[in-house]
C-alpha cells in the first residue's frame, strides 16, 4: 500500500472512539488533495479506498439505481442528459474488488471489515461473474455485530441498518447460527428509541420464518414496544411523529395476528396524544396530524371513528386558514406582445374571434406536460412532496402526491395554475371583442347554437344567464345558470354517441353518471380530443384544479367566489364546446 493509505488504515484501525464511514471518506478525500498537488496522478490503492467509501449503502429498493445493496453518492446528467452516477458502476474493476478483498482480511476496525468484505460479496458476481465466496458473507455479519454490541458507529440510527444487513446475510447463506446471534443481538436492543429503521427490522424477524424466531421472543418484542409506547406518552417532551411511528408499527402487527381490540387501543392512544397536545402545536401542525390518523383509521377498517373525527378537523381547519398568510407577487406583463396577441384573436370577424378564443385559452395538457418536466428540473424538491388543495374553511378537499406517484394530478394542478395566470389576458381579449364589435346577447346565442350539444329548450336558460354576464354583469347567476348547461351538453354529445349516461345505483334504480366520469370516458375523449376533456376536467370537475362544478353545486363559495374570472372561463367553455360538430372528425385541437 501507499504510504499516504497506510496512514489512514492504521488511524482507523486504532481508534477506540465511533466514527462513520464519512470520516473515513472526509480523510481519503483530504489526503487526495494533498496526493493531487504533489503527482500527476493518484495511486490505485488511494482510488479503491475512495471508491469504497463514496459508495452508499441500503440503496436495493431505491428505483432506477444499480439494484444492489450499494448505488451512487450522486446522479446528475451531461450535456446530452444521459446519466451520470457518481461514482460509475464502470468503476469497480476485477482489479478493485481483489484489492478490497485483502483489506477485508486485513483491516483490524470492524467498521472497515464491514465495509471491504460488503463490497467483495455485492460486486463480485456482476464483475467476475463468480459467485461471491461465503467467507466475505460472515465478515460482514459478524462486523456488523461488533458494531452494533460495542456501539462502534457515530451515527446510532445506522445500527437497525447494519444489524437488517447482518440478517439478510445470515438468512441467505443459510447460516443458521449466525442467525441466532443476529436475532439476540436484536433482541438485547429492544430499549432503543423506536424509529423506522428499528421498525423494518422487527418486522423481518417477525415475518421471515428463517429468522428462527420463538413465539416468545416474538411477544417479548411486541411488548417490550408496547411498554415503550407507553412511556413515551407520559412524557411531555415527547415527539408526537415518534408516538405515531411507533403506534402504526403496533396497529400493523395486531391487525396481522388478528387482535382488532389491541389495533383500537393503540390508536386510540394516538389519538388522545395528539388531542393532549393540541395546545402546543400551531392549527396547520394539528390539523396534518389529524388529517393523517384519519387515513390511519380508514385503512384499518375503523370507518365510523374515522367519521366522528371529520367535526374536530373541520374545526382545525377553520383555525388553520386564519394562520395562513398571504403573498403578494408582481410581474411585468410584455404589454406589446400581449395587445398584438388580443388583436390577432379578435381580428375582423366576430364568429371568428369567438373561435380563436375558444381554441387559445383552452390550456393544452402536453404543453402543461413539457412546462412539469422543465419545472422538475429546476426546482425538483418542490415535486416531491404531497401538498393539498383546501376550499374556503380550509378543509382539505384534494391531495396532490409526489410526481412519481401522481403525475396526472401535477398536471392538472398546473393547467389550473396557468388558468390563474391567463385570467387578466382573457378578461382583456372579452373586452377588447366586446368593444370593437359590440355583440348583443343574441349573437352570442346564434354562435353557440351552430353546435347541436345545445338544444332549443334549453335556449331560455343559456340566454338569460347570457343575458346576466354579458348586460348585467350578475356573475352570480351567470354562473349558476352557465354551469348545468354546460354539463348538459357534454350529456348531450354521449347521448349522440349512444353512451349511456346512467349507472346503477346505490339503493337500486339508476342515477347520473357523474361530470367527471364522462369526461374520462375514452369515447369521449376520442371525440373531443385529450386536450379539451383534461381542460373541462380541471375547469368543472377536478378537485385538484377549479372544480368549480362541484364547488358551485355543493354551495361551498361565498358571495366573493362569483367573479368575472370564473363567469370568464364558464363563457369561454361554452364558447369551446360550440365548436363540436356531429358530421366533422374531431381532433386534438377544439
Amino acid at each position: 500500500m501507499n504510504p499516504y493509505v497506510d496512514s489512514i488504515v492504521k488511524s482507523f484501525d486504532e481508534r477506540s472512539t465511533p466514527f462513520s464511514e464519512l470520516d473515513v471518506l472526509s480523510a481519503i478525500n483530504a489526503t487526495s488533495a494533498i496526493v493531487s498537488a504533489t503527482e500527476e496522478s493518484a495511486p490505485f490503492c488511494l482510488v479503491a479506498e475512495g471508491l469504497a467509501f463514496h459508495l452508499v449503502e441500503n440503496c436495493a429498493d431505491r428505483e432506477g439505481l444499480w439494484g444492489k445493496y450499494y448505488g451512487p453518492a450522486a446522479i446528475g446528467e451531461d450535456k446530452n442528459g444521459d446519466r451520470i452516477d457518481i461514482p460509475p458502476i464502470s468503476a469497480i474493476t476485477d482489479d478493485v474488488i481483489s484489492y478490497w478483498e485483502e483489506r477485508a482480511g486485513s483491516a483490524s476496525h470492524p467498521i472497515l471489515r464491514a465495509r471491504y468484505a460488503d463490497l467483495v460479496w455485492e460486486f463480485s458476481s456482476s464483475v467476475r461473474n463468480s459467485a461471491s465466496r461465503f467467507r466475505m458473507a460472515q465478515i460482514v455479519v459478524d462486523a456488523n455485530l461488533e458494531i452494533a454490541l460495542r456501539q462502534l458507529h457515530r451515527v446510532p440510527p445506522i445500527i437497525p441498518i447494519r444489524l437488517r444487513r447482518a440478517l439478510d446475510l445470515a438468512i441467505s447463506t443459510n447460516d443458521r447460527i449466525r442467525v441466532e446471534r443476529v436475532r439476540l443481538a436484536v433482541l438485547s436492543q429492544l430499549n432503543e428509541p423506536f424509529s423506522r429503521e428499528w421498525g423494518n427490522l422487527y418486522n423481518e424477524l417477525l415475518r421471515n420464518p428463517r429468522s428462527q424466531l420463538a413465539n416468545t421472543e416474538r411477544d417479548a418484542i411486541i411488548v417490550g414496544l408496547r411498554a415503550q409506547l407507553d412511556d413515551i406518552c407520559r412524557d411531555p417532551a415527547s415527539s408526537i411523529t415518534q408516538v405515531s411511528m411507533l403506534t402504526l408499527w403496533l396497529a400493523e402487527v395486531y391487525r396481522r395476528t388478528n387482535q382488532p381490540l389491541n389495533t383500537k387501543i393503540v390508536l386510540d392512544i394516538l389519538l388522545n396524544s395528539i388531542l393532549d397536545r393540541q395546545s402546543a402545536f400551531p392549527a396547520l401542525t394539528l390539523l396534518a396530524h389529524l388529517e393523517n390518523l384519519f387515513e390511519v383509521l380508514r385503512r384499518f377498517g375503523f370507518t365510523n371513528e374515522a367519521r366522528n373525527l371529520i367535526e374536530k378537523i373541520e374545526e382545525v381547519s377553520m383555525k388553520s386558514r386564519d394562520e395562513m398568510v398571504g403573498f403578494r407577487l408582481e410581474f411585468p406583463l410584455p404589454d406589446v406582445a400581449i395587445h398584438e396577441l388580443i388583436q390577432e384573436i379578435v381580428g375582423d370577424s366576430l364568429e371568428l374571434a369567438l373561435r380563436k378564443l375558444a381554441c387559445f385559452f383552452a390550456e393544452d395538457f402536453t404543453e402543461a406536460q413539457k412546462q412539469l418536466r422543465e419545472l422538475t428540473q429546476v426546482a425538483p424538491l418542490s415535486y416531491q412532496i404531497r401538498n393539498s388543495h383546501v376550499n374556503e374553511r380550509g378543509m382539505a378537499t384534494a391531495s396532490v402526491l409526489p410526481i412519481e406517484q401522481d403525475n396526472e394530478g401535477h398536471i392538472v394542478q398546473h393547467m389550473g395554475t396557468c388558468m390563474k395566470l391567463c385570467v387578466p389576458i382573457l378578461r382583456s381579449t372579452i373586452v377588447s371583442m366586446r368593444a370593437k364589435f359590440s355583440p348583443s346577447v343574441e349573437q352570442l346565442l346564434e354562435v353557440l347554437y351552430q353546435s347541436p350539444l345545445y338544444q332549443e329548450n334549453r335556449k331560455p336558460i343559456i340566454r338569460r344567464g347570457l343575458e346576466a354576464y354579458w348586460d348585467d354583469e350578475d356573475f352570480v347567476v351567470s354562473i349558476h345558470l352557465f354551469i348545468p348547461q354546460l354539463e348538459h351538453a357534454i350529456r348531450e354529445l354521449a347521448k349522440q354517441m349512444n353512451i349511456t349516461t346512467y349507472k346503477e345505483g346505490r339503493r337500486g334504480g339508476f342515477q347520473l353518471r357523474n361530470l367527471d366520469e364522462l369526461l374520462r370516458l375514452v369515447e369521449l375523449e376520442e371525440a373531443l380530443g385529450k386536450r379539451t376533456t383534461v381542460y373541462l376536467r380541471t375547469l368543472l370537475s377536478d378537485q385538484r384544479g377549479w372544480n368549480l362544478r362541484n364547488e358551485i353545486s355543493h354551495g361551498i363559495p361565498a358571495c366573493n367566489g362569483f367573479t368575472v374570472d370564473v363567469a370568464d372561463r364558464l363563457f369561454h367553455a361554452l364558447l369551446l364546446l360550440s365548436l363540436v360538430r356531429f358530421d366533422i372528425e374531431q381532433t386534438d385541437n377544439p
